[in-house]
């Protein structure tokens, strides 16, 4: 039991790491990543329920996400590309999360480990719609405090389309 609830006060410290990314862009009050996930959550199984998605895996998905943000806080995506690497970044994220996980009971621990792995690997749609609603998500965020991030947003968007085919 003592795992479990260590788990739990690990999980608790989403509630003061800052989402970077928005610091980093210049958002003076960023929300924290349990802001984040919170908010991902909604938008998550929103719009699993209007595509008759199973809700239940969307939001198992969306809570996990960004579980290893507990121990590696929030990597910029500036980091990833001039020092890390994705490759890198991905296996990092990989390793603490199932740090964090491992002294879960057995069911539990499989059942987090599937949904996160699902949310990385991004096939399934219900990976899909996590992600699209992360994105749509930080582009509301982004709208409300800054016009000029949401044109950067989509201008960085649109380019990483034509780059990658």
């Amino acid at each position: 039991m003592k795992h479990v609830v260590d788990f739990l006060e690990e999980v608790e410290l989403l509630k003061i790491i800052d989402r970077s990314g928005y610091r980093y862009s210049g958002i003076k009050d960023p929300e924290t990543v349990a802001e984040h996930t919170l908010g991902v959550v909604w938008y998550a199984i929103t719009i699993a329920g209007l595509m008759q998605v199973d809700q239940s895996k969307v939001m198992m998905m969306a809570l996990v996400h960004d579980l290893a943000e507990v121990r590696l806080g929030d990597i910029v995506q500036p980091a990833v590309e001039h020092y890390l690497g994705k490759e890198k970044k991905v296996e990092m994220e990989k390793q603490a999360f199932d740090d964090i996980v491992a002294h879960l009971p057995d069911v539990q621990q499989k059942v987090f480990t599937q949904s996160f792995d699902d949310f990385e690997e991004g096939k399934s749609i219900e990976a899909q719609i996590v992600r699209d609603a992360e994105n749509y998500r930080c582009l509301v965020r982004f709208s409300r405090t800054n016009a000029n991030m949401v044109l950067i947003w989509l201008i960085f968007g649109k380019m990483q389309r034509v780059i990658r085919g």
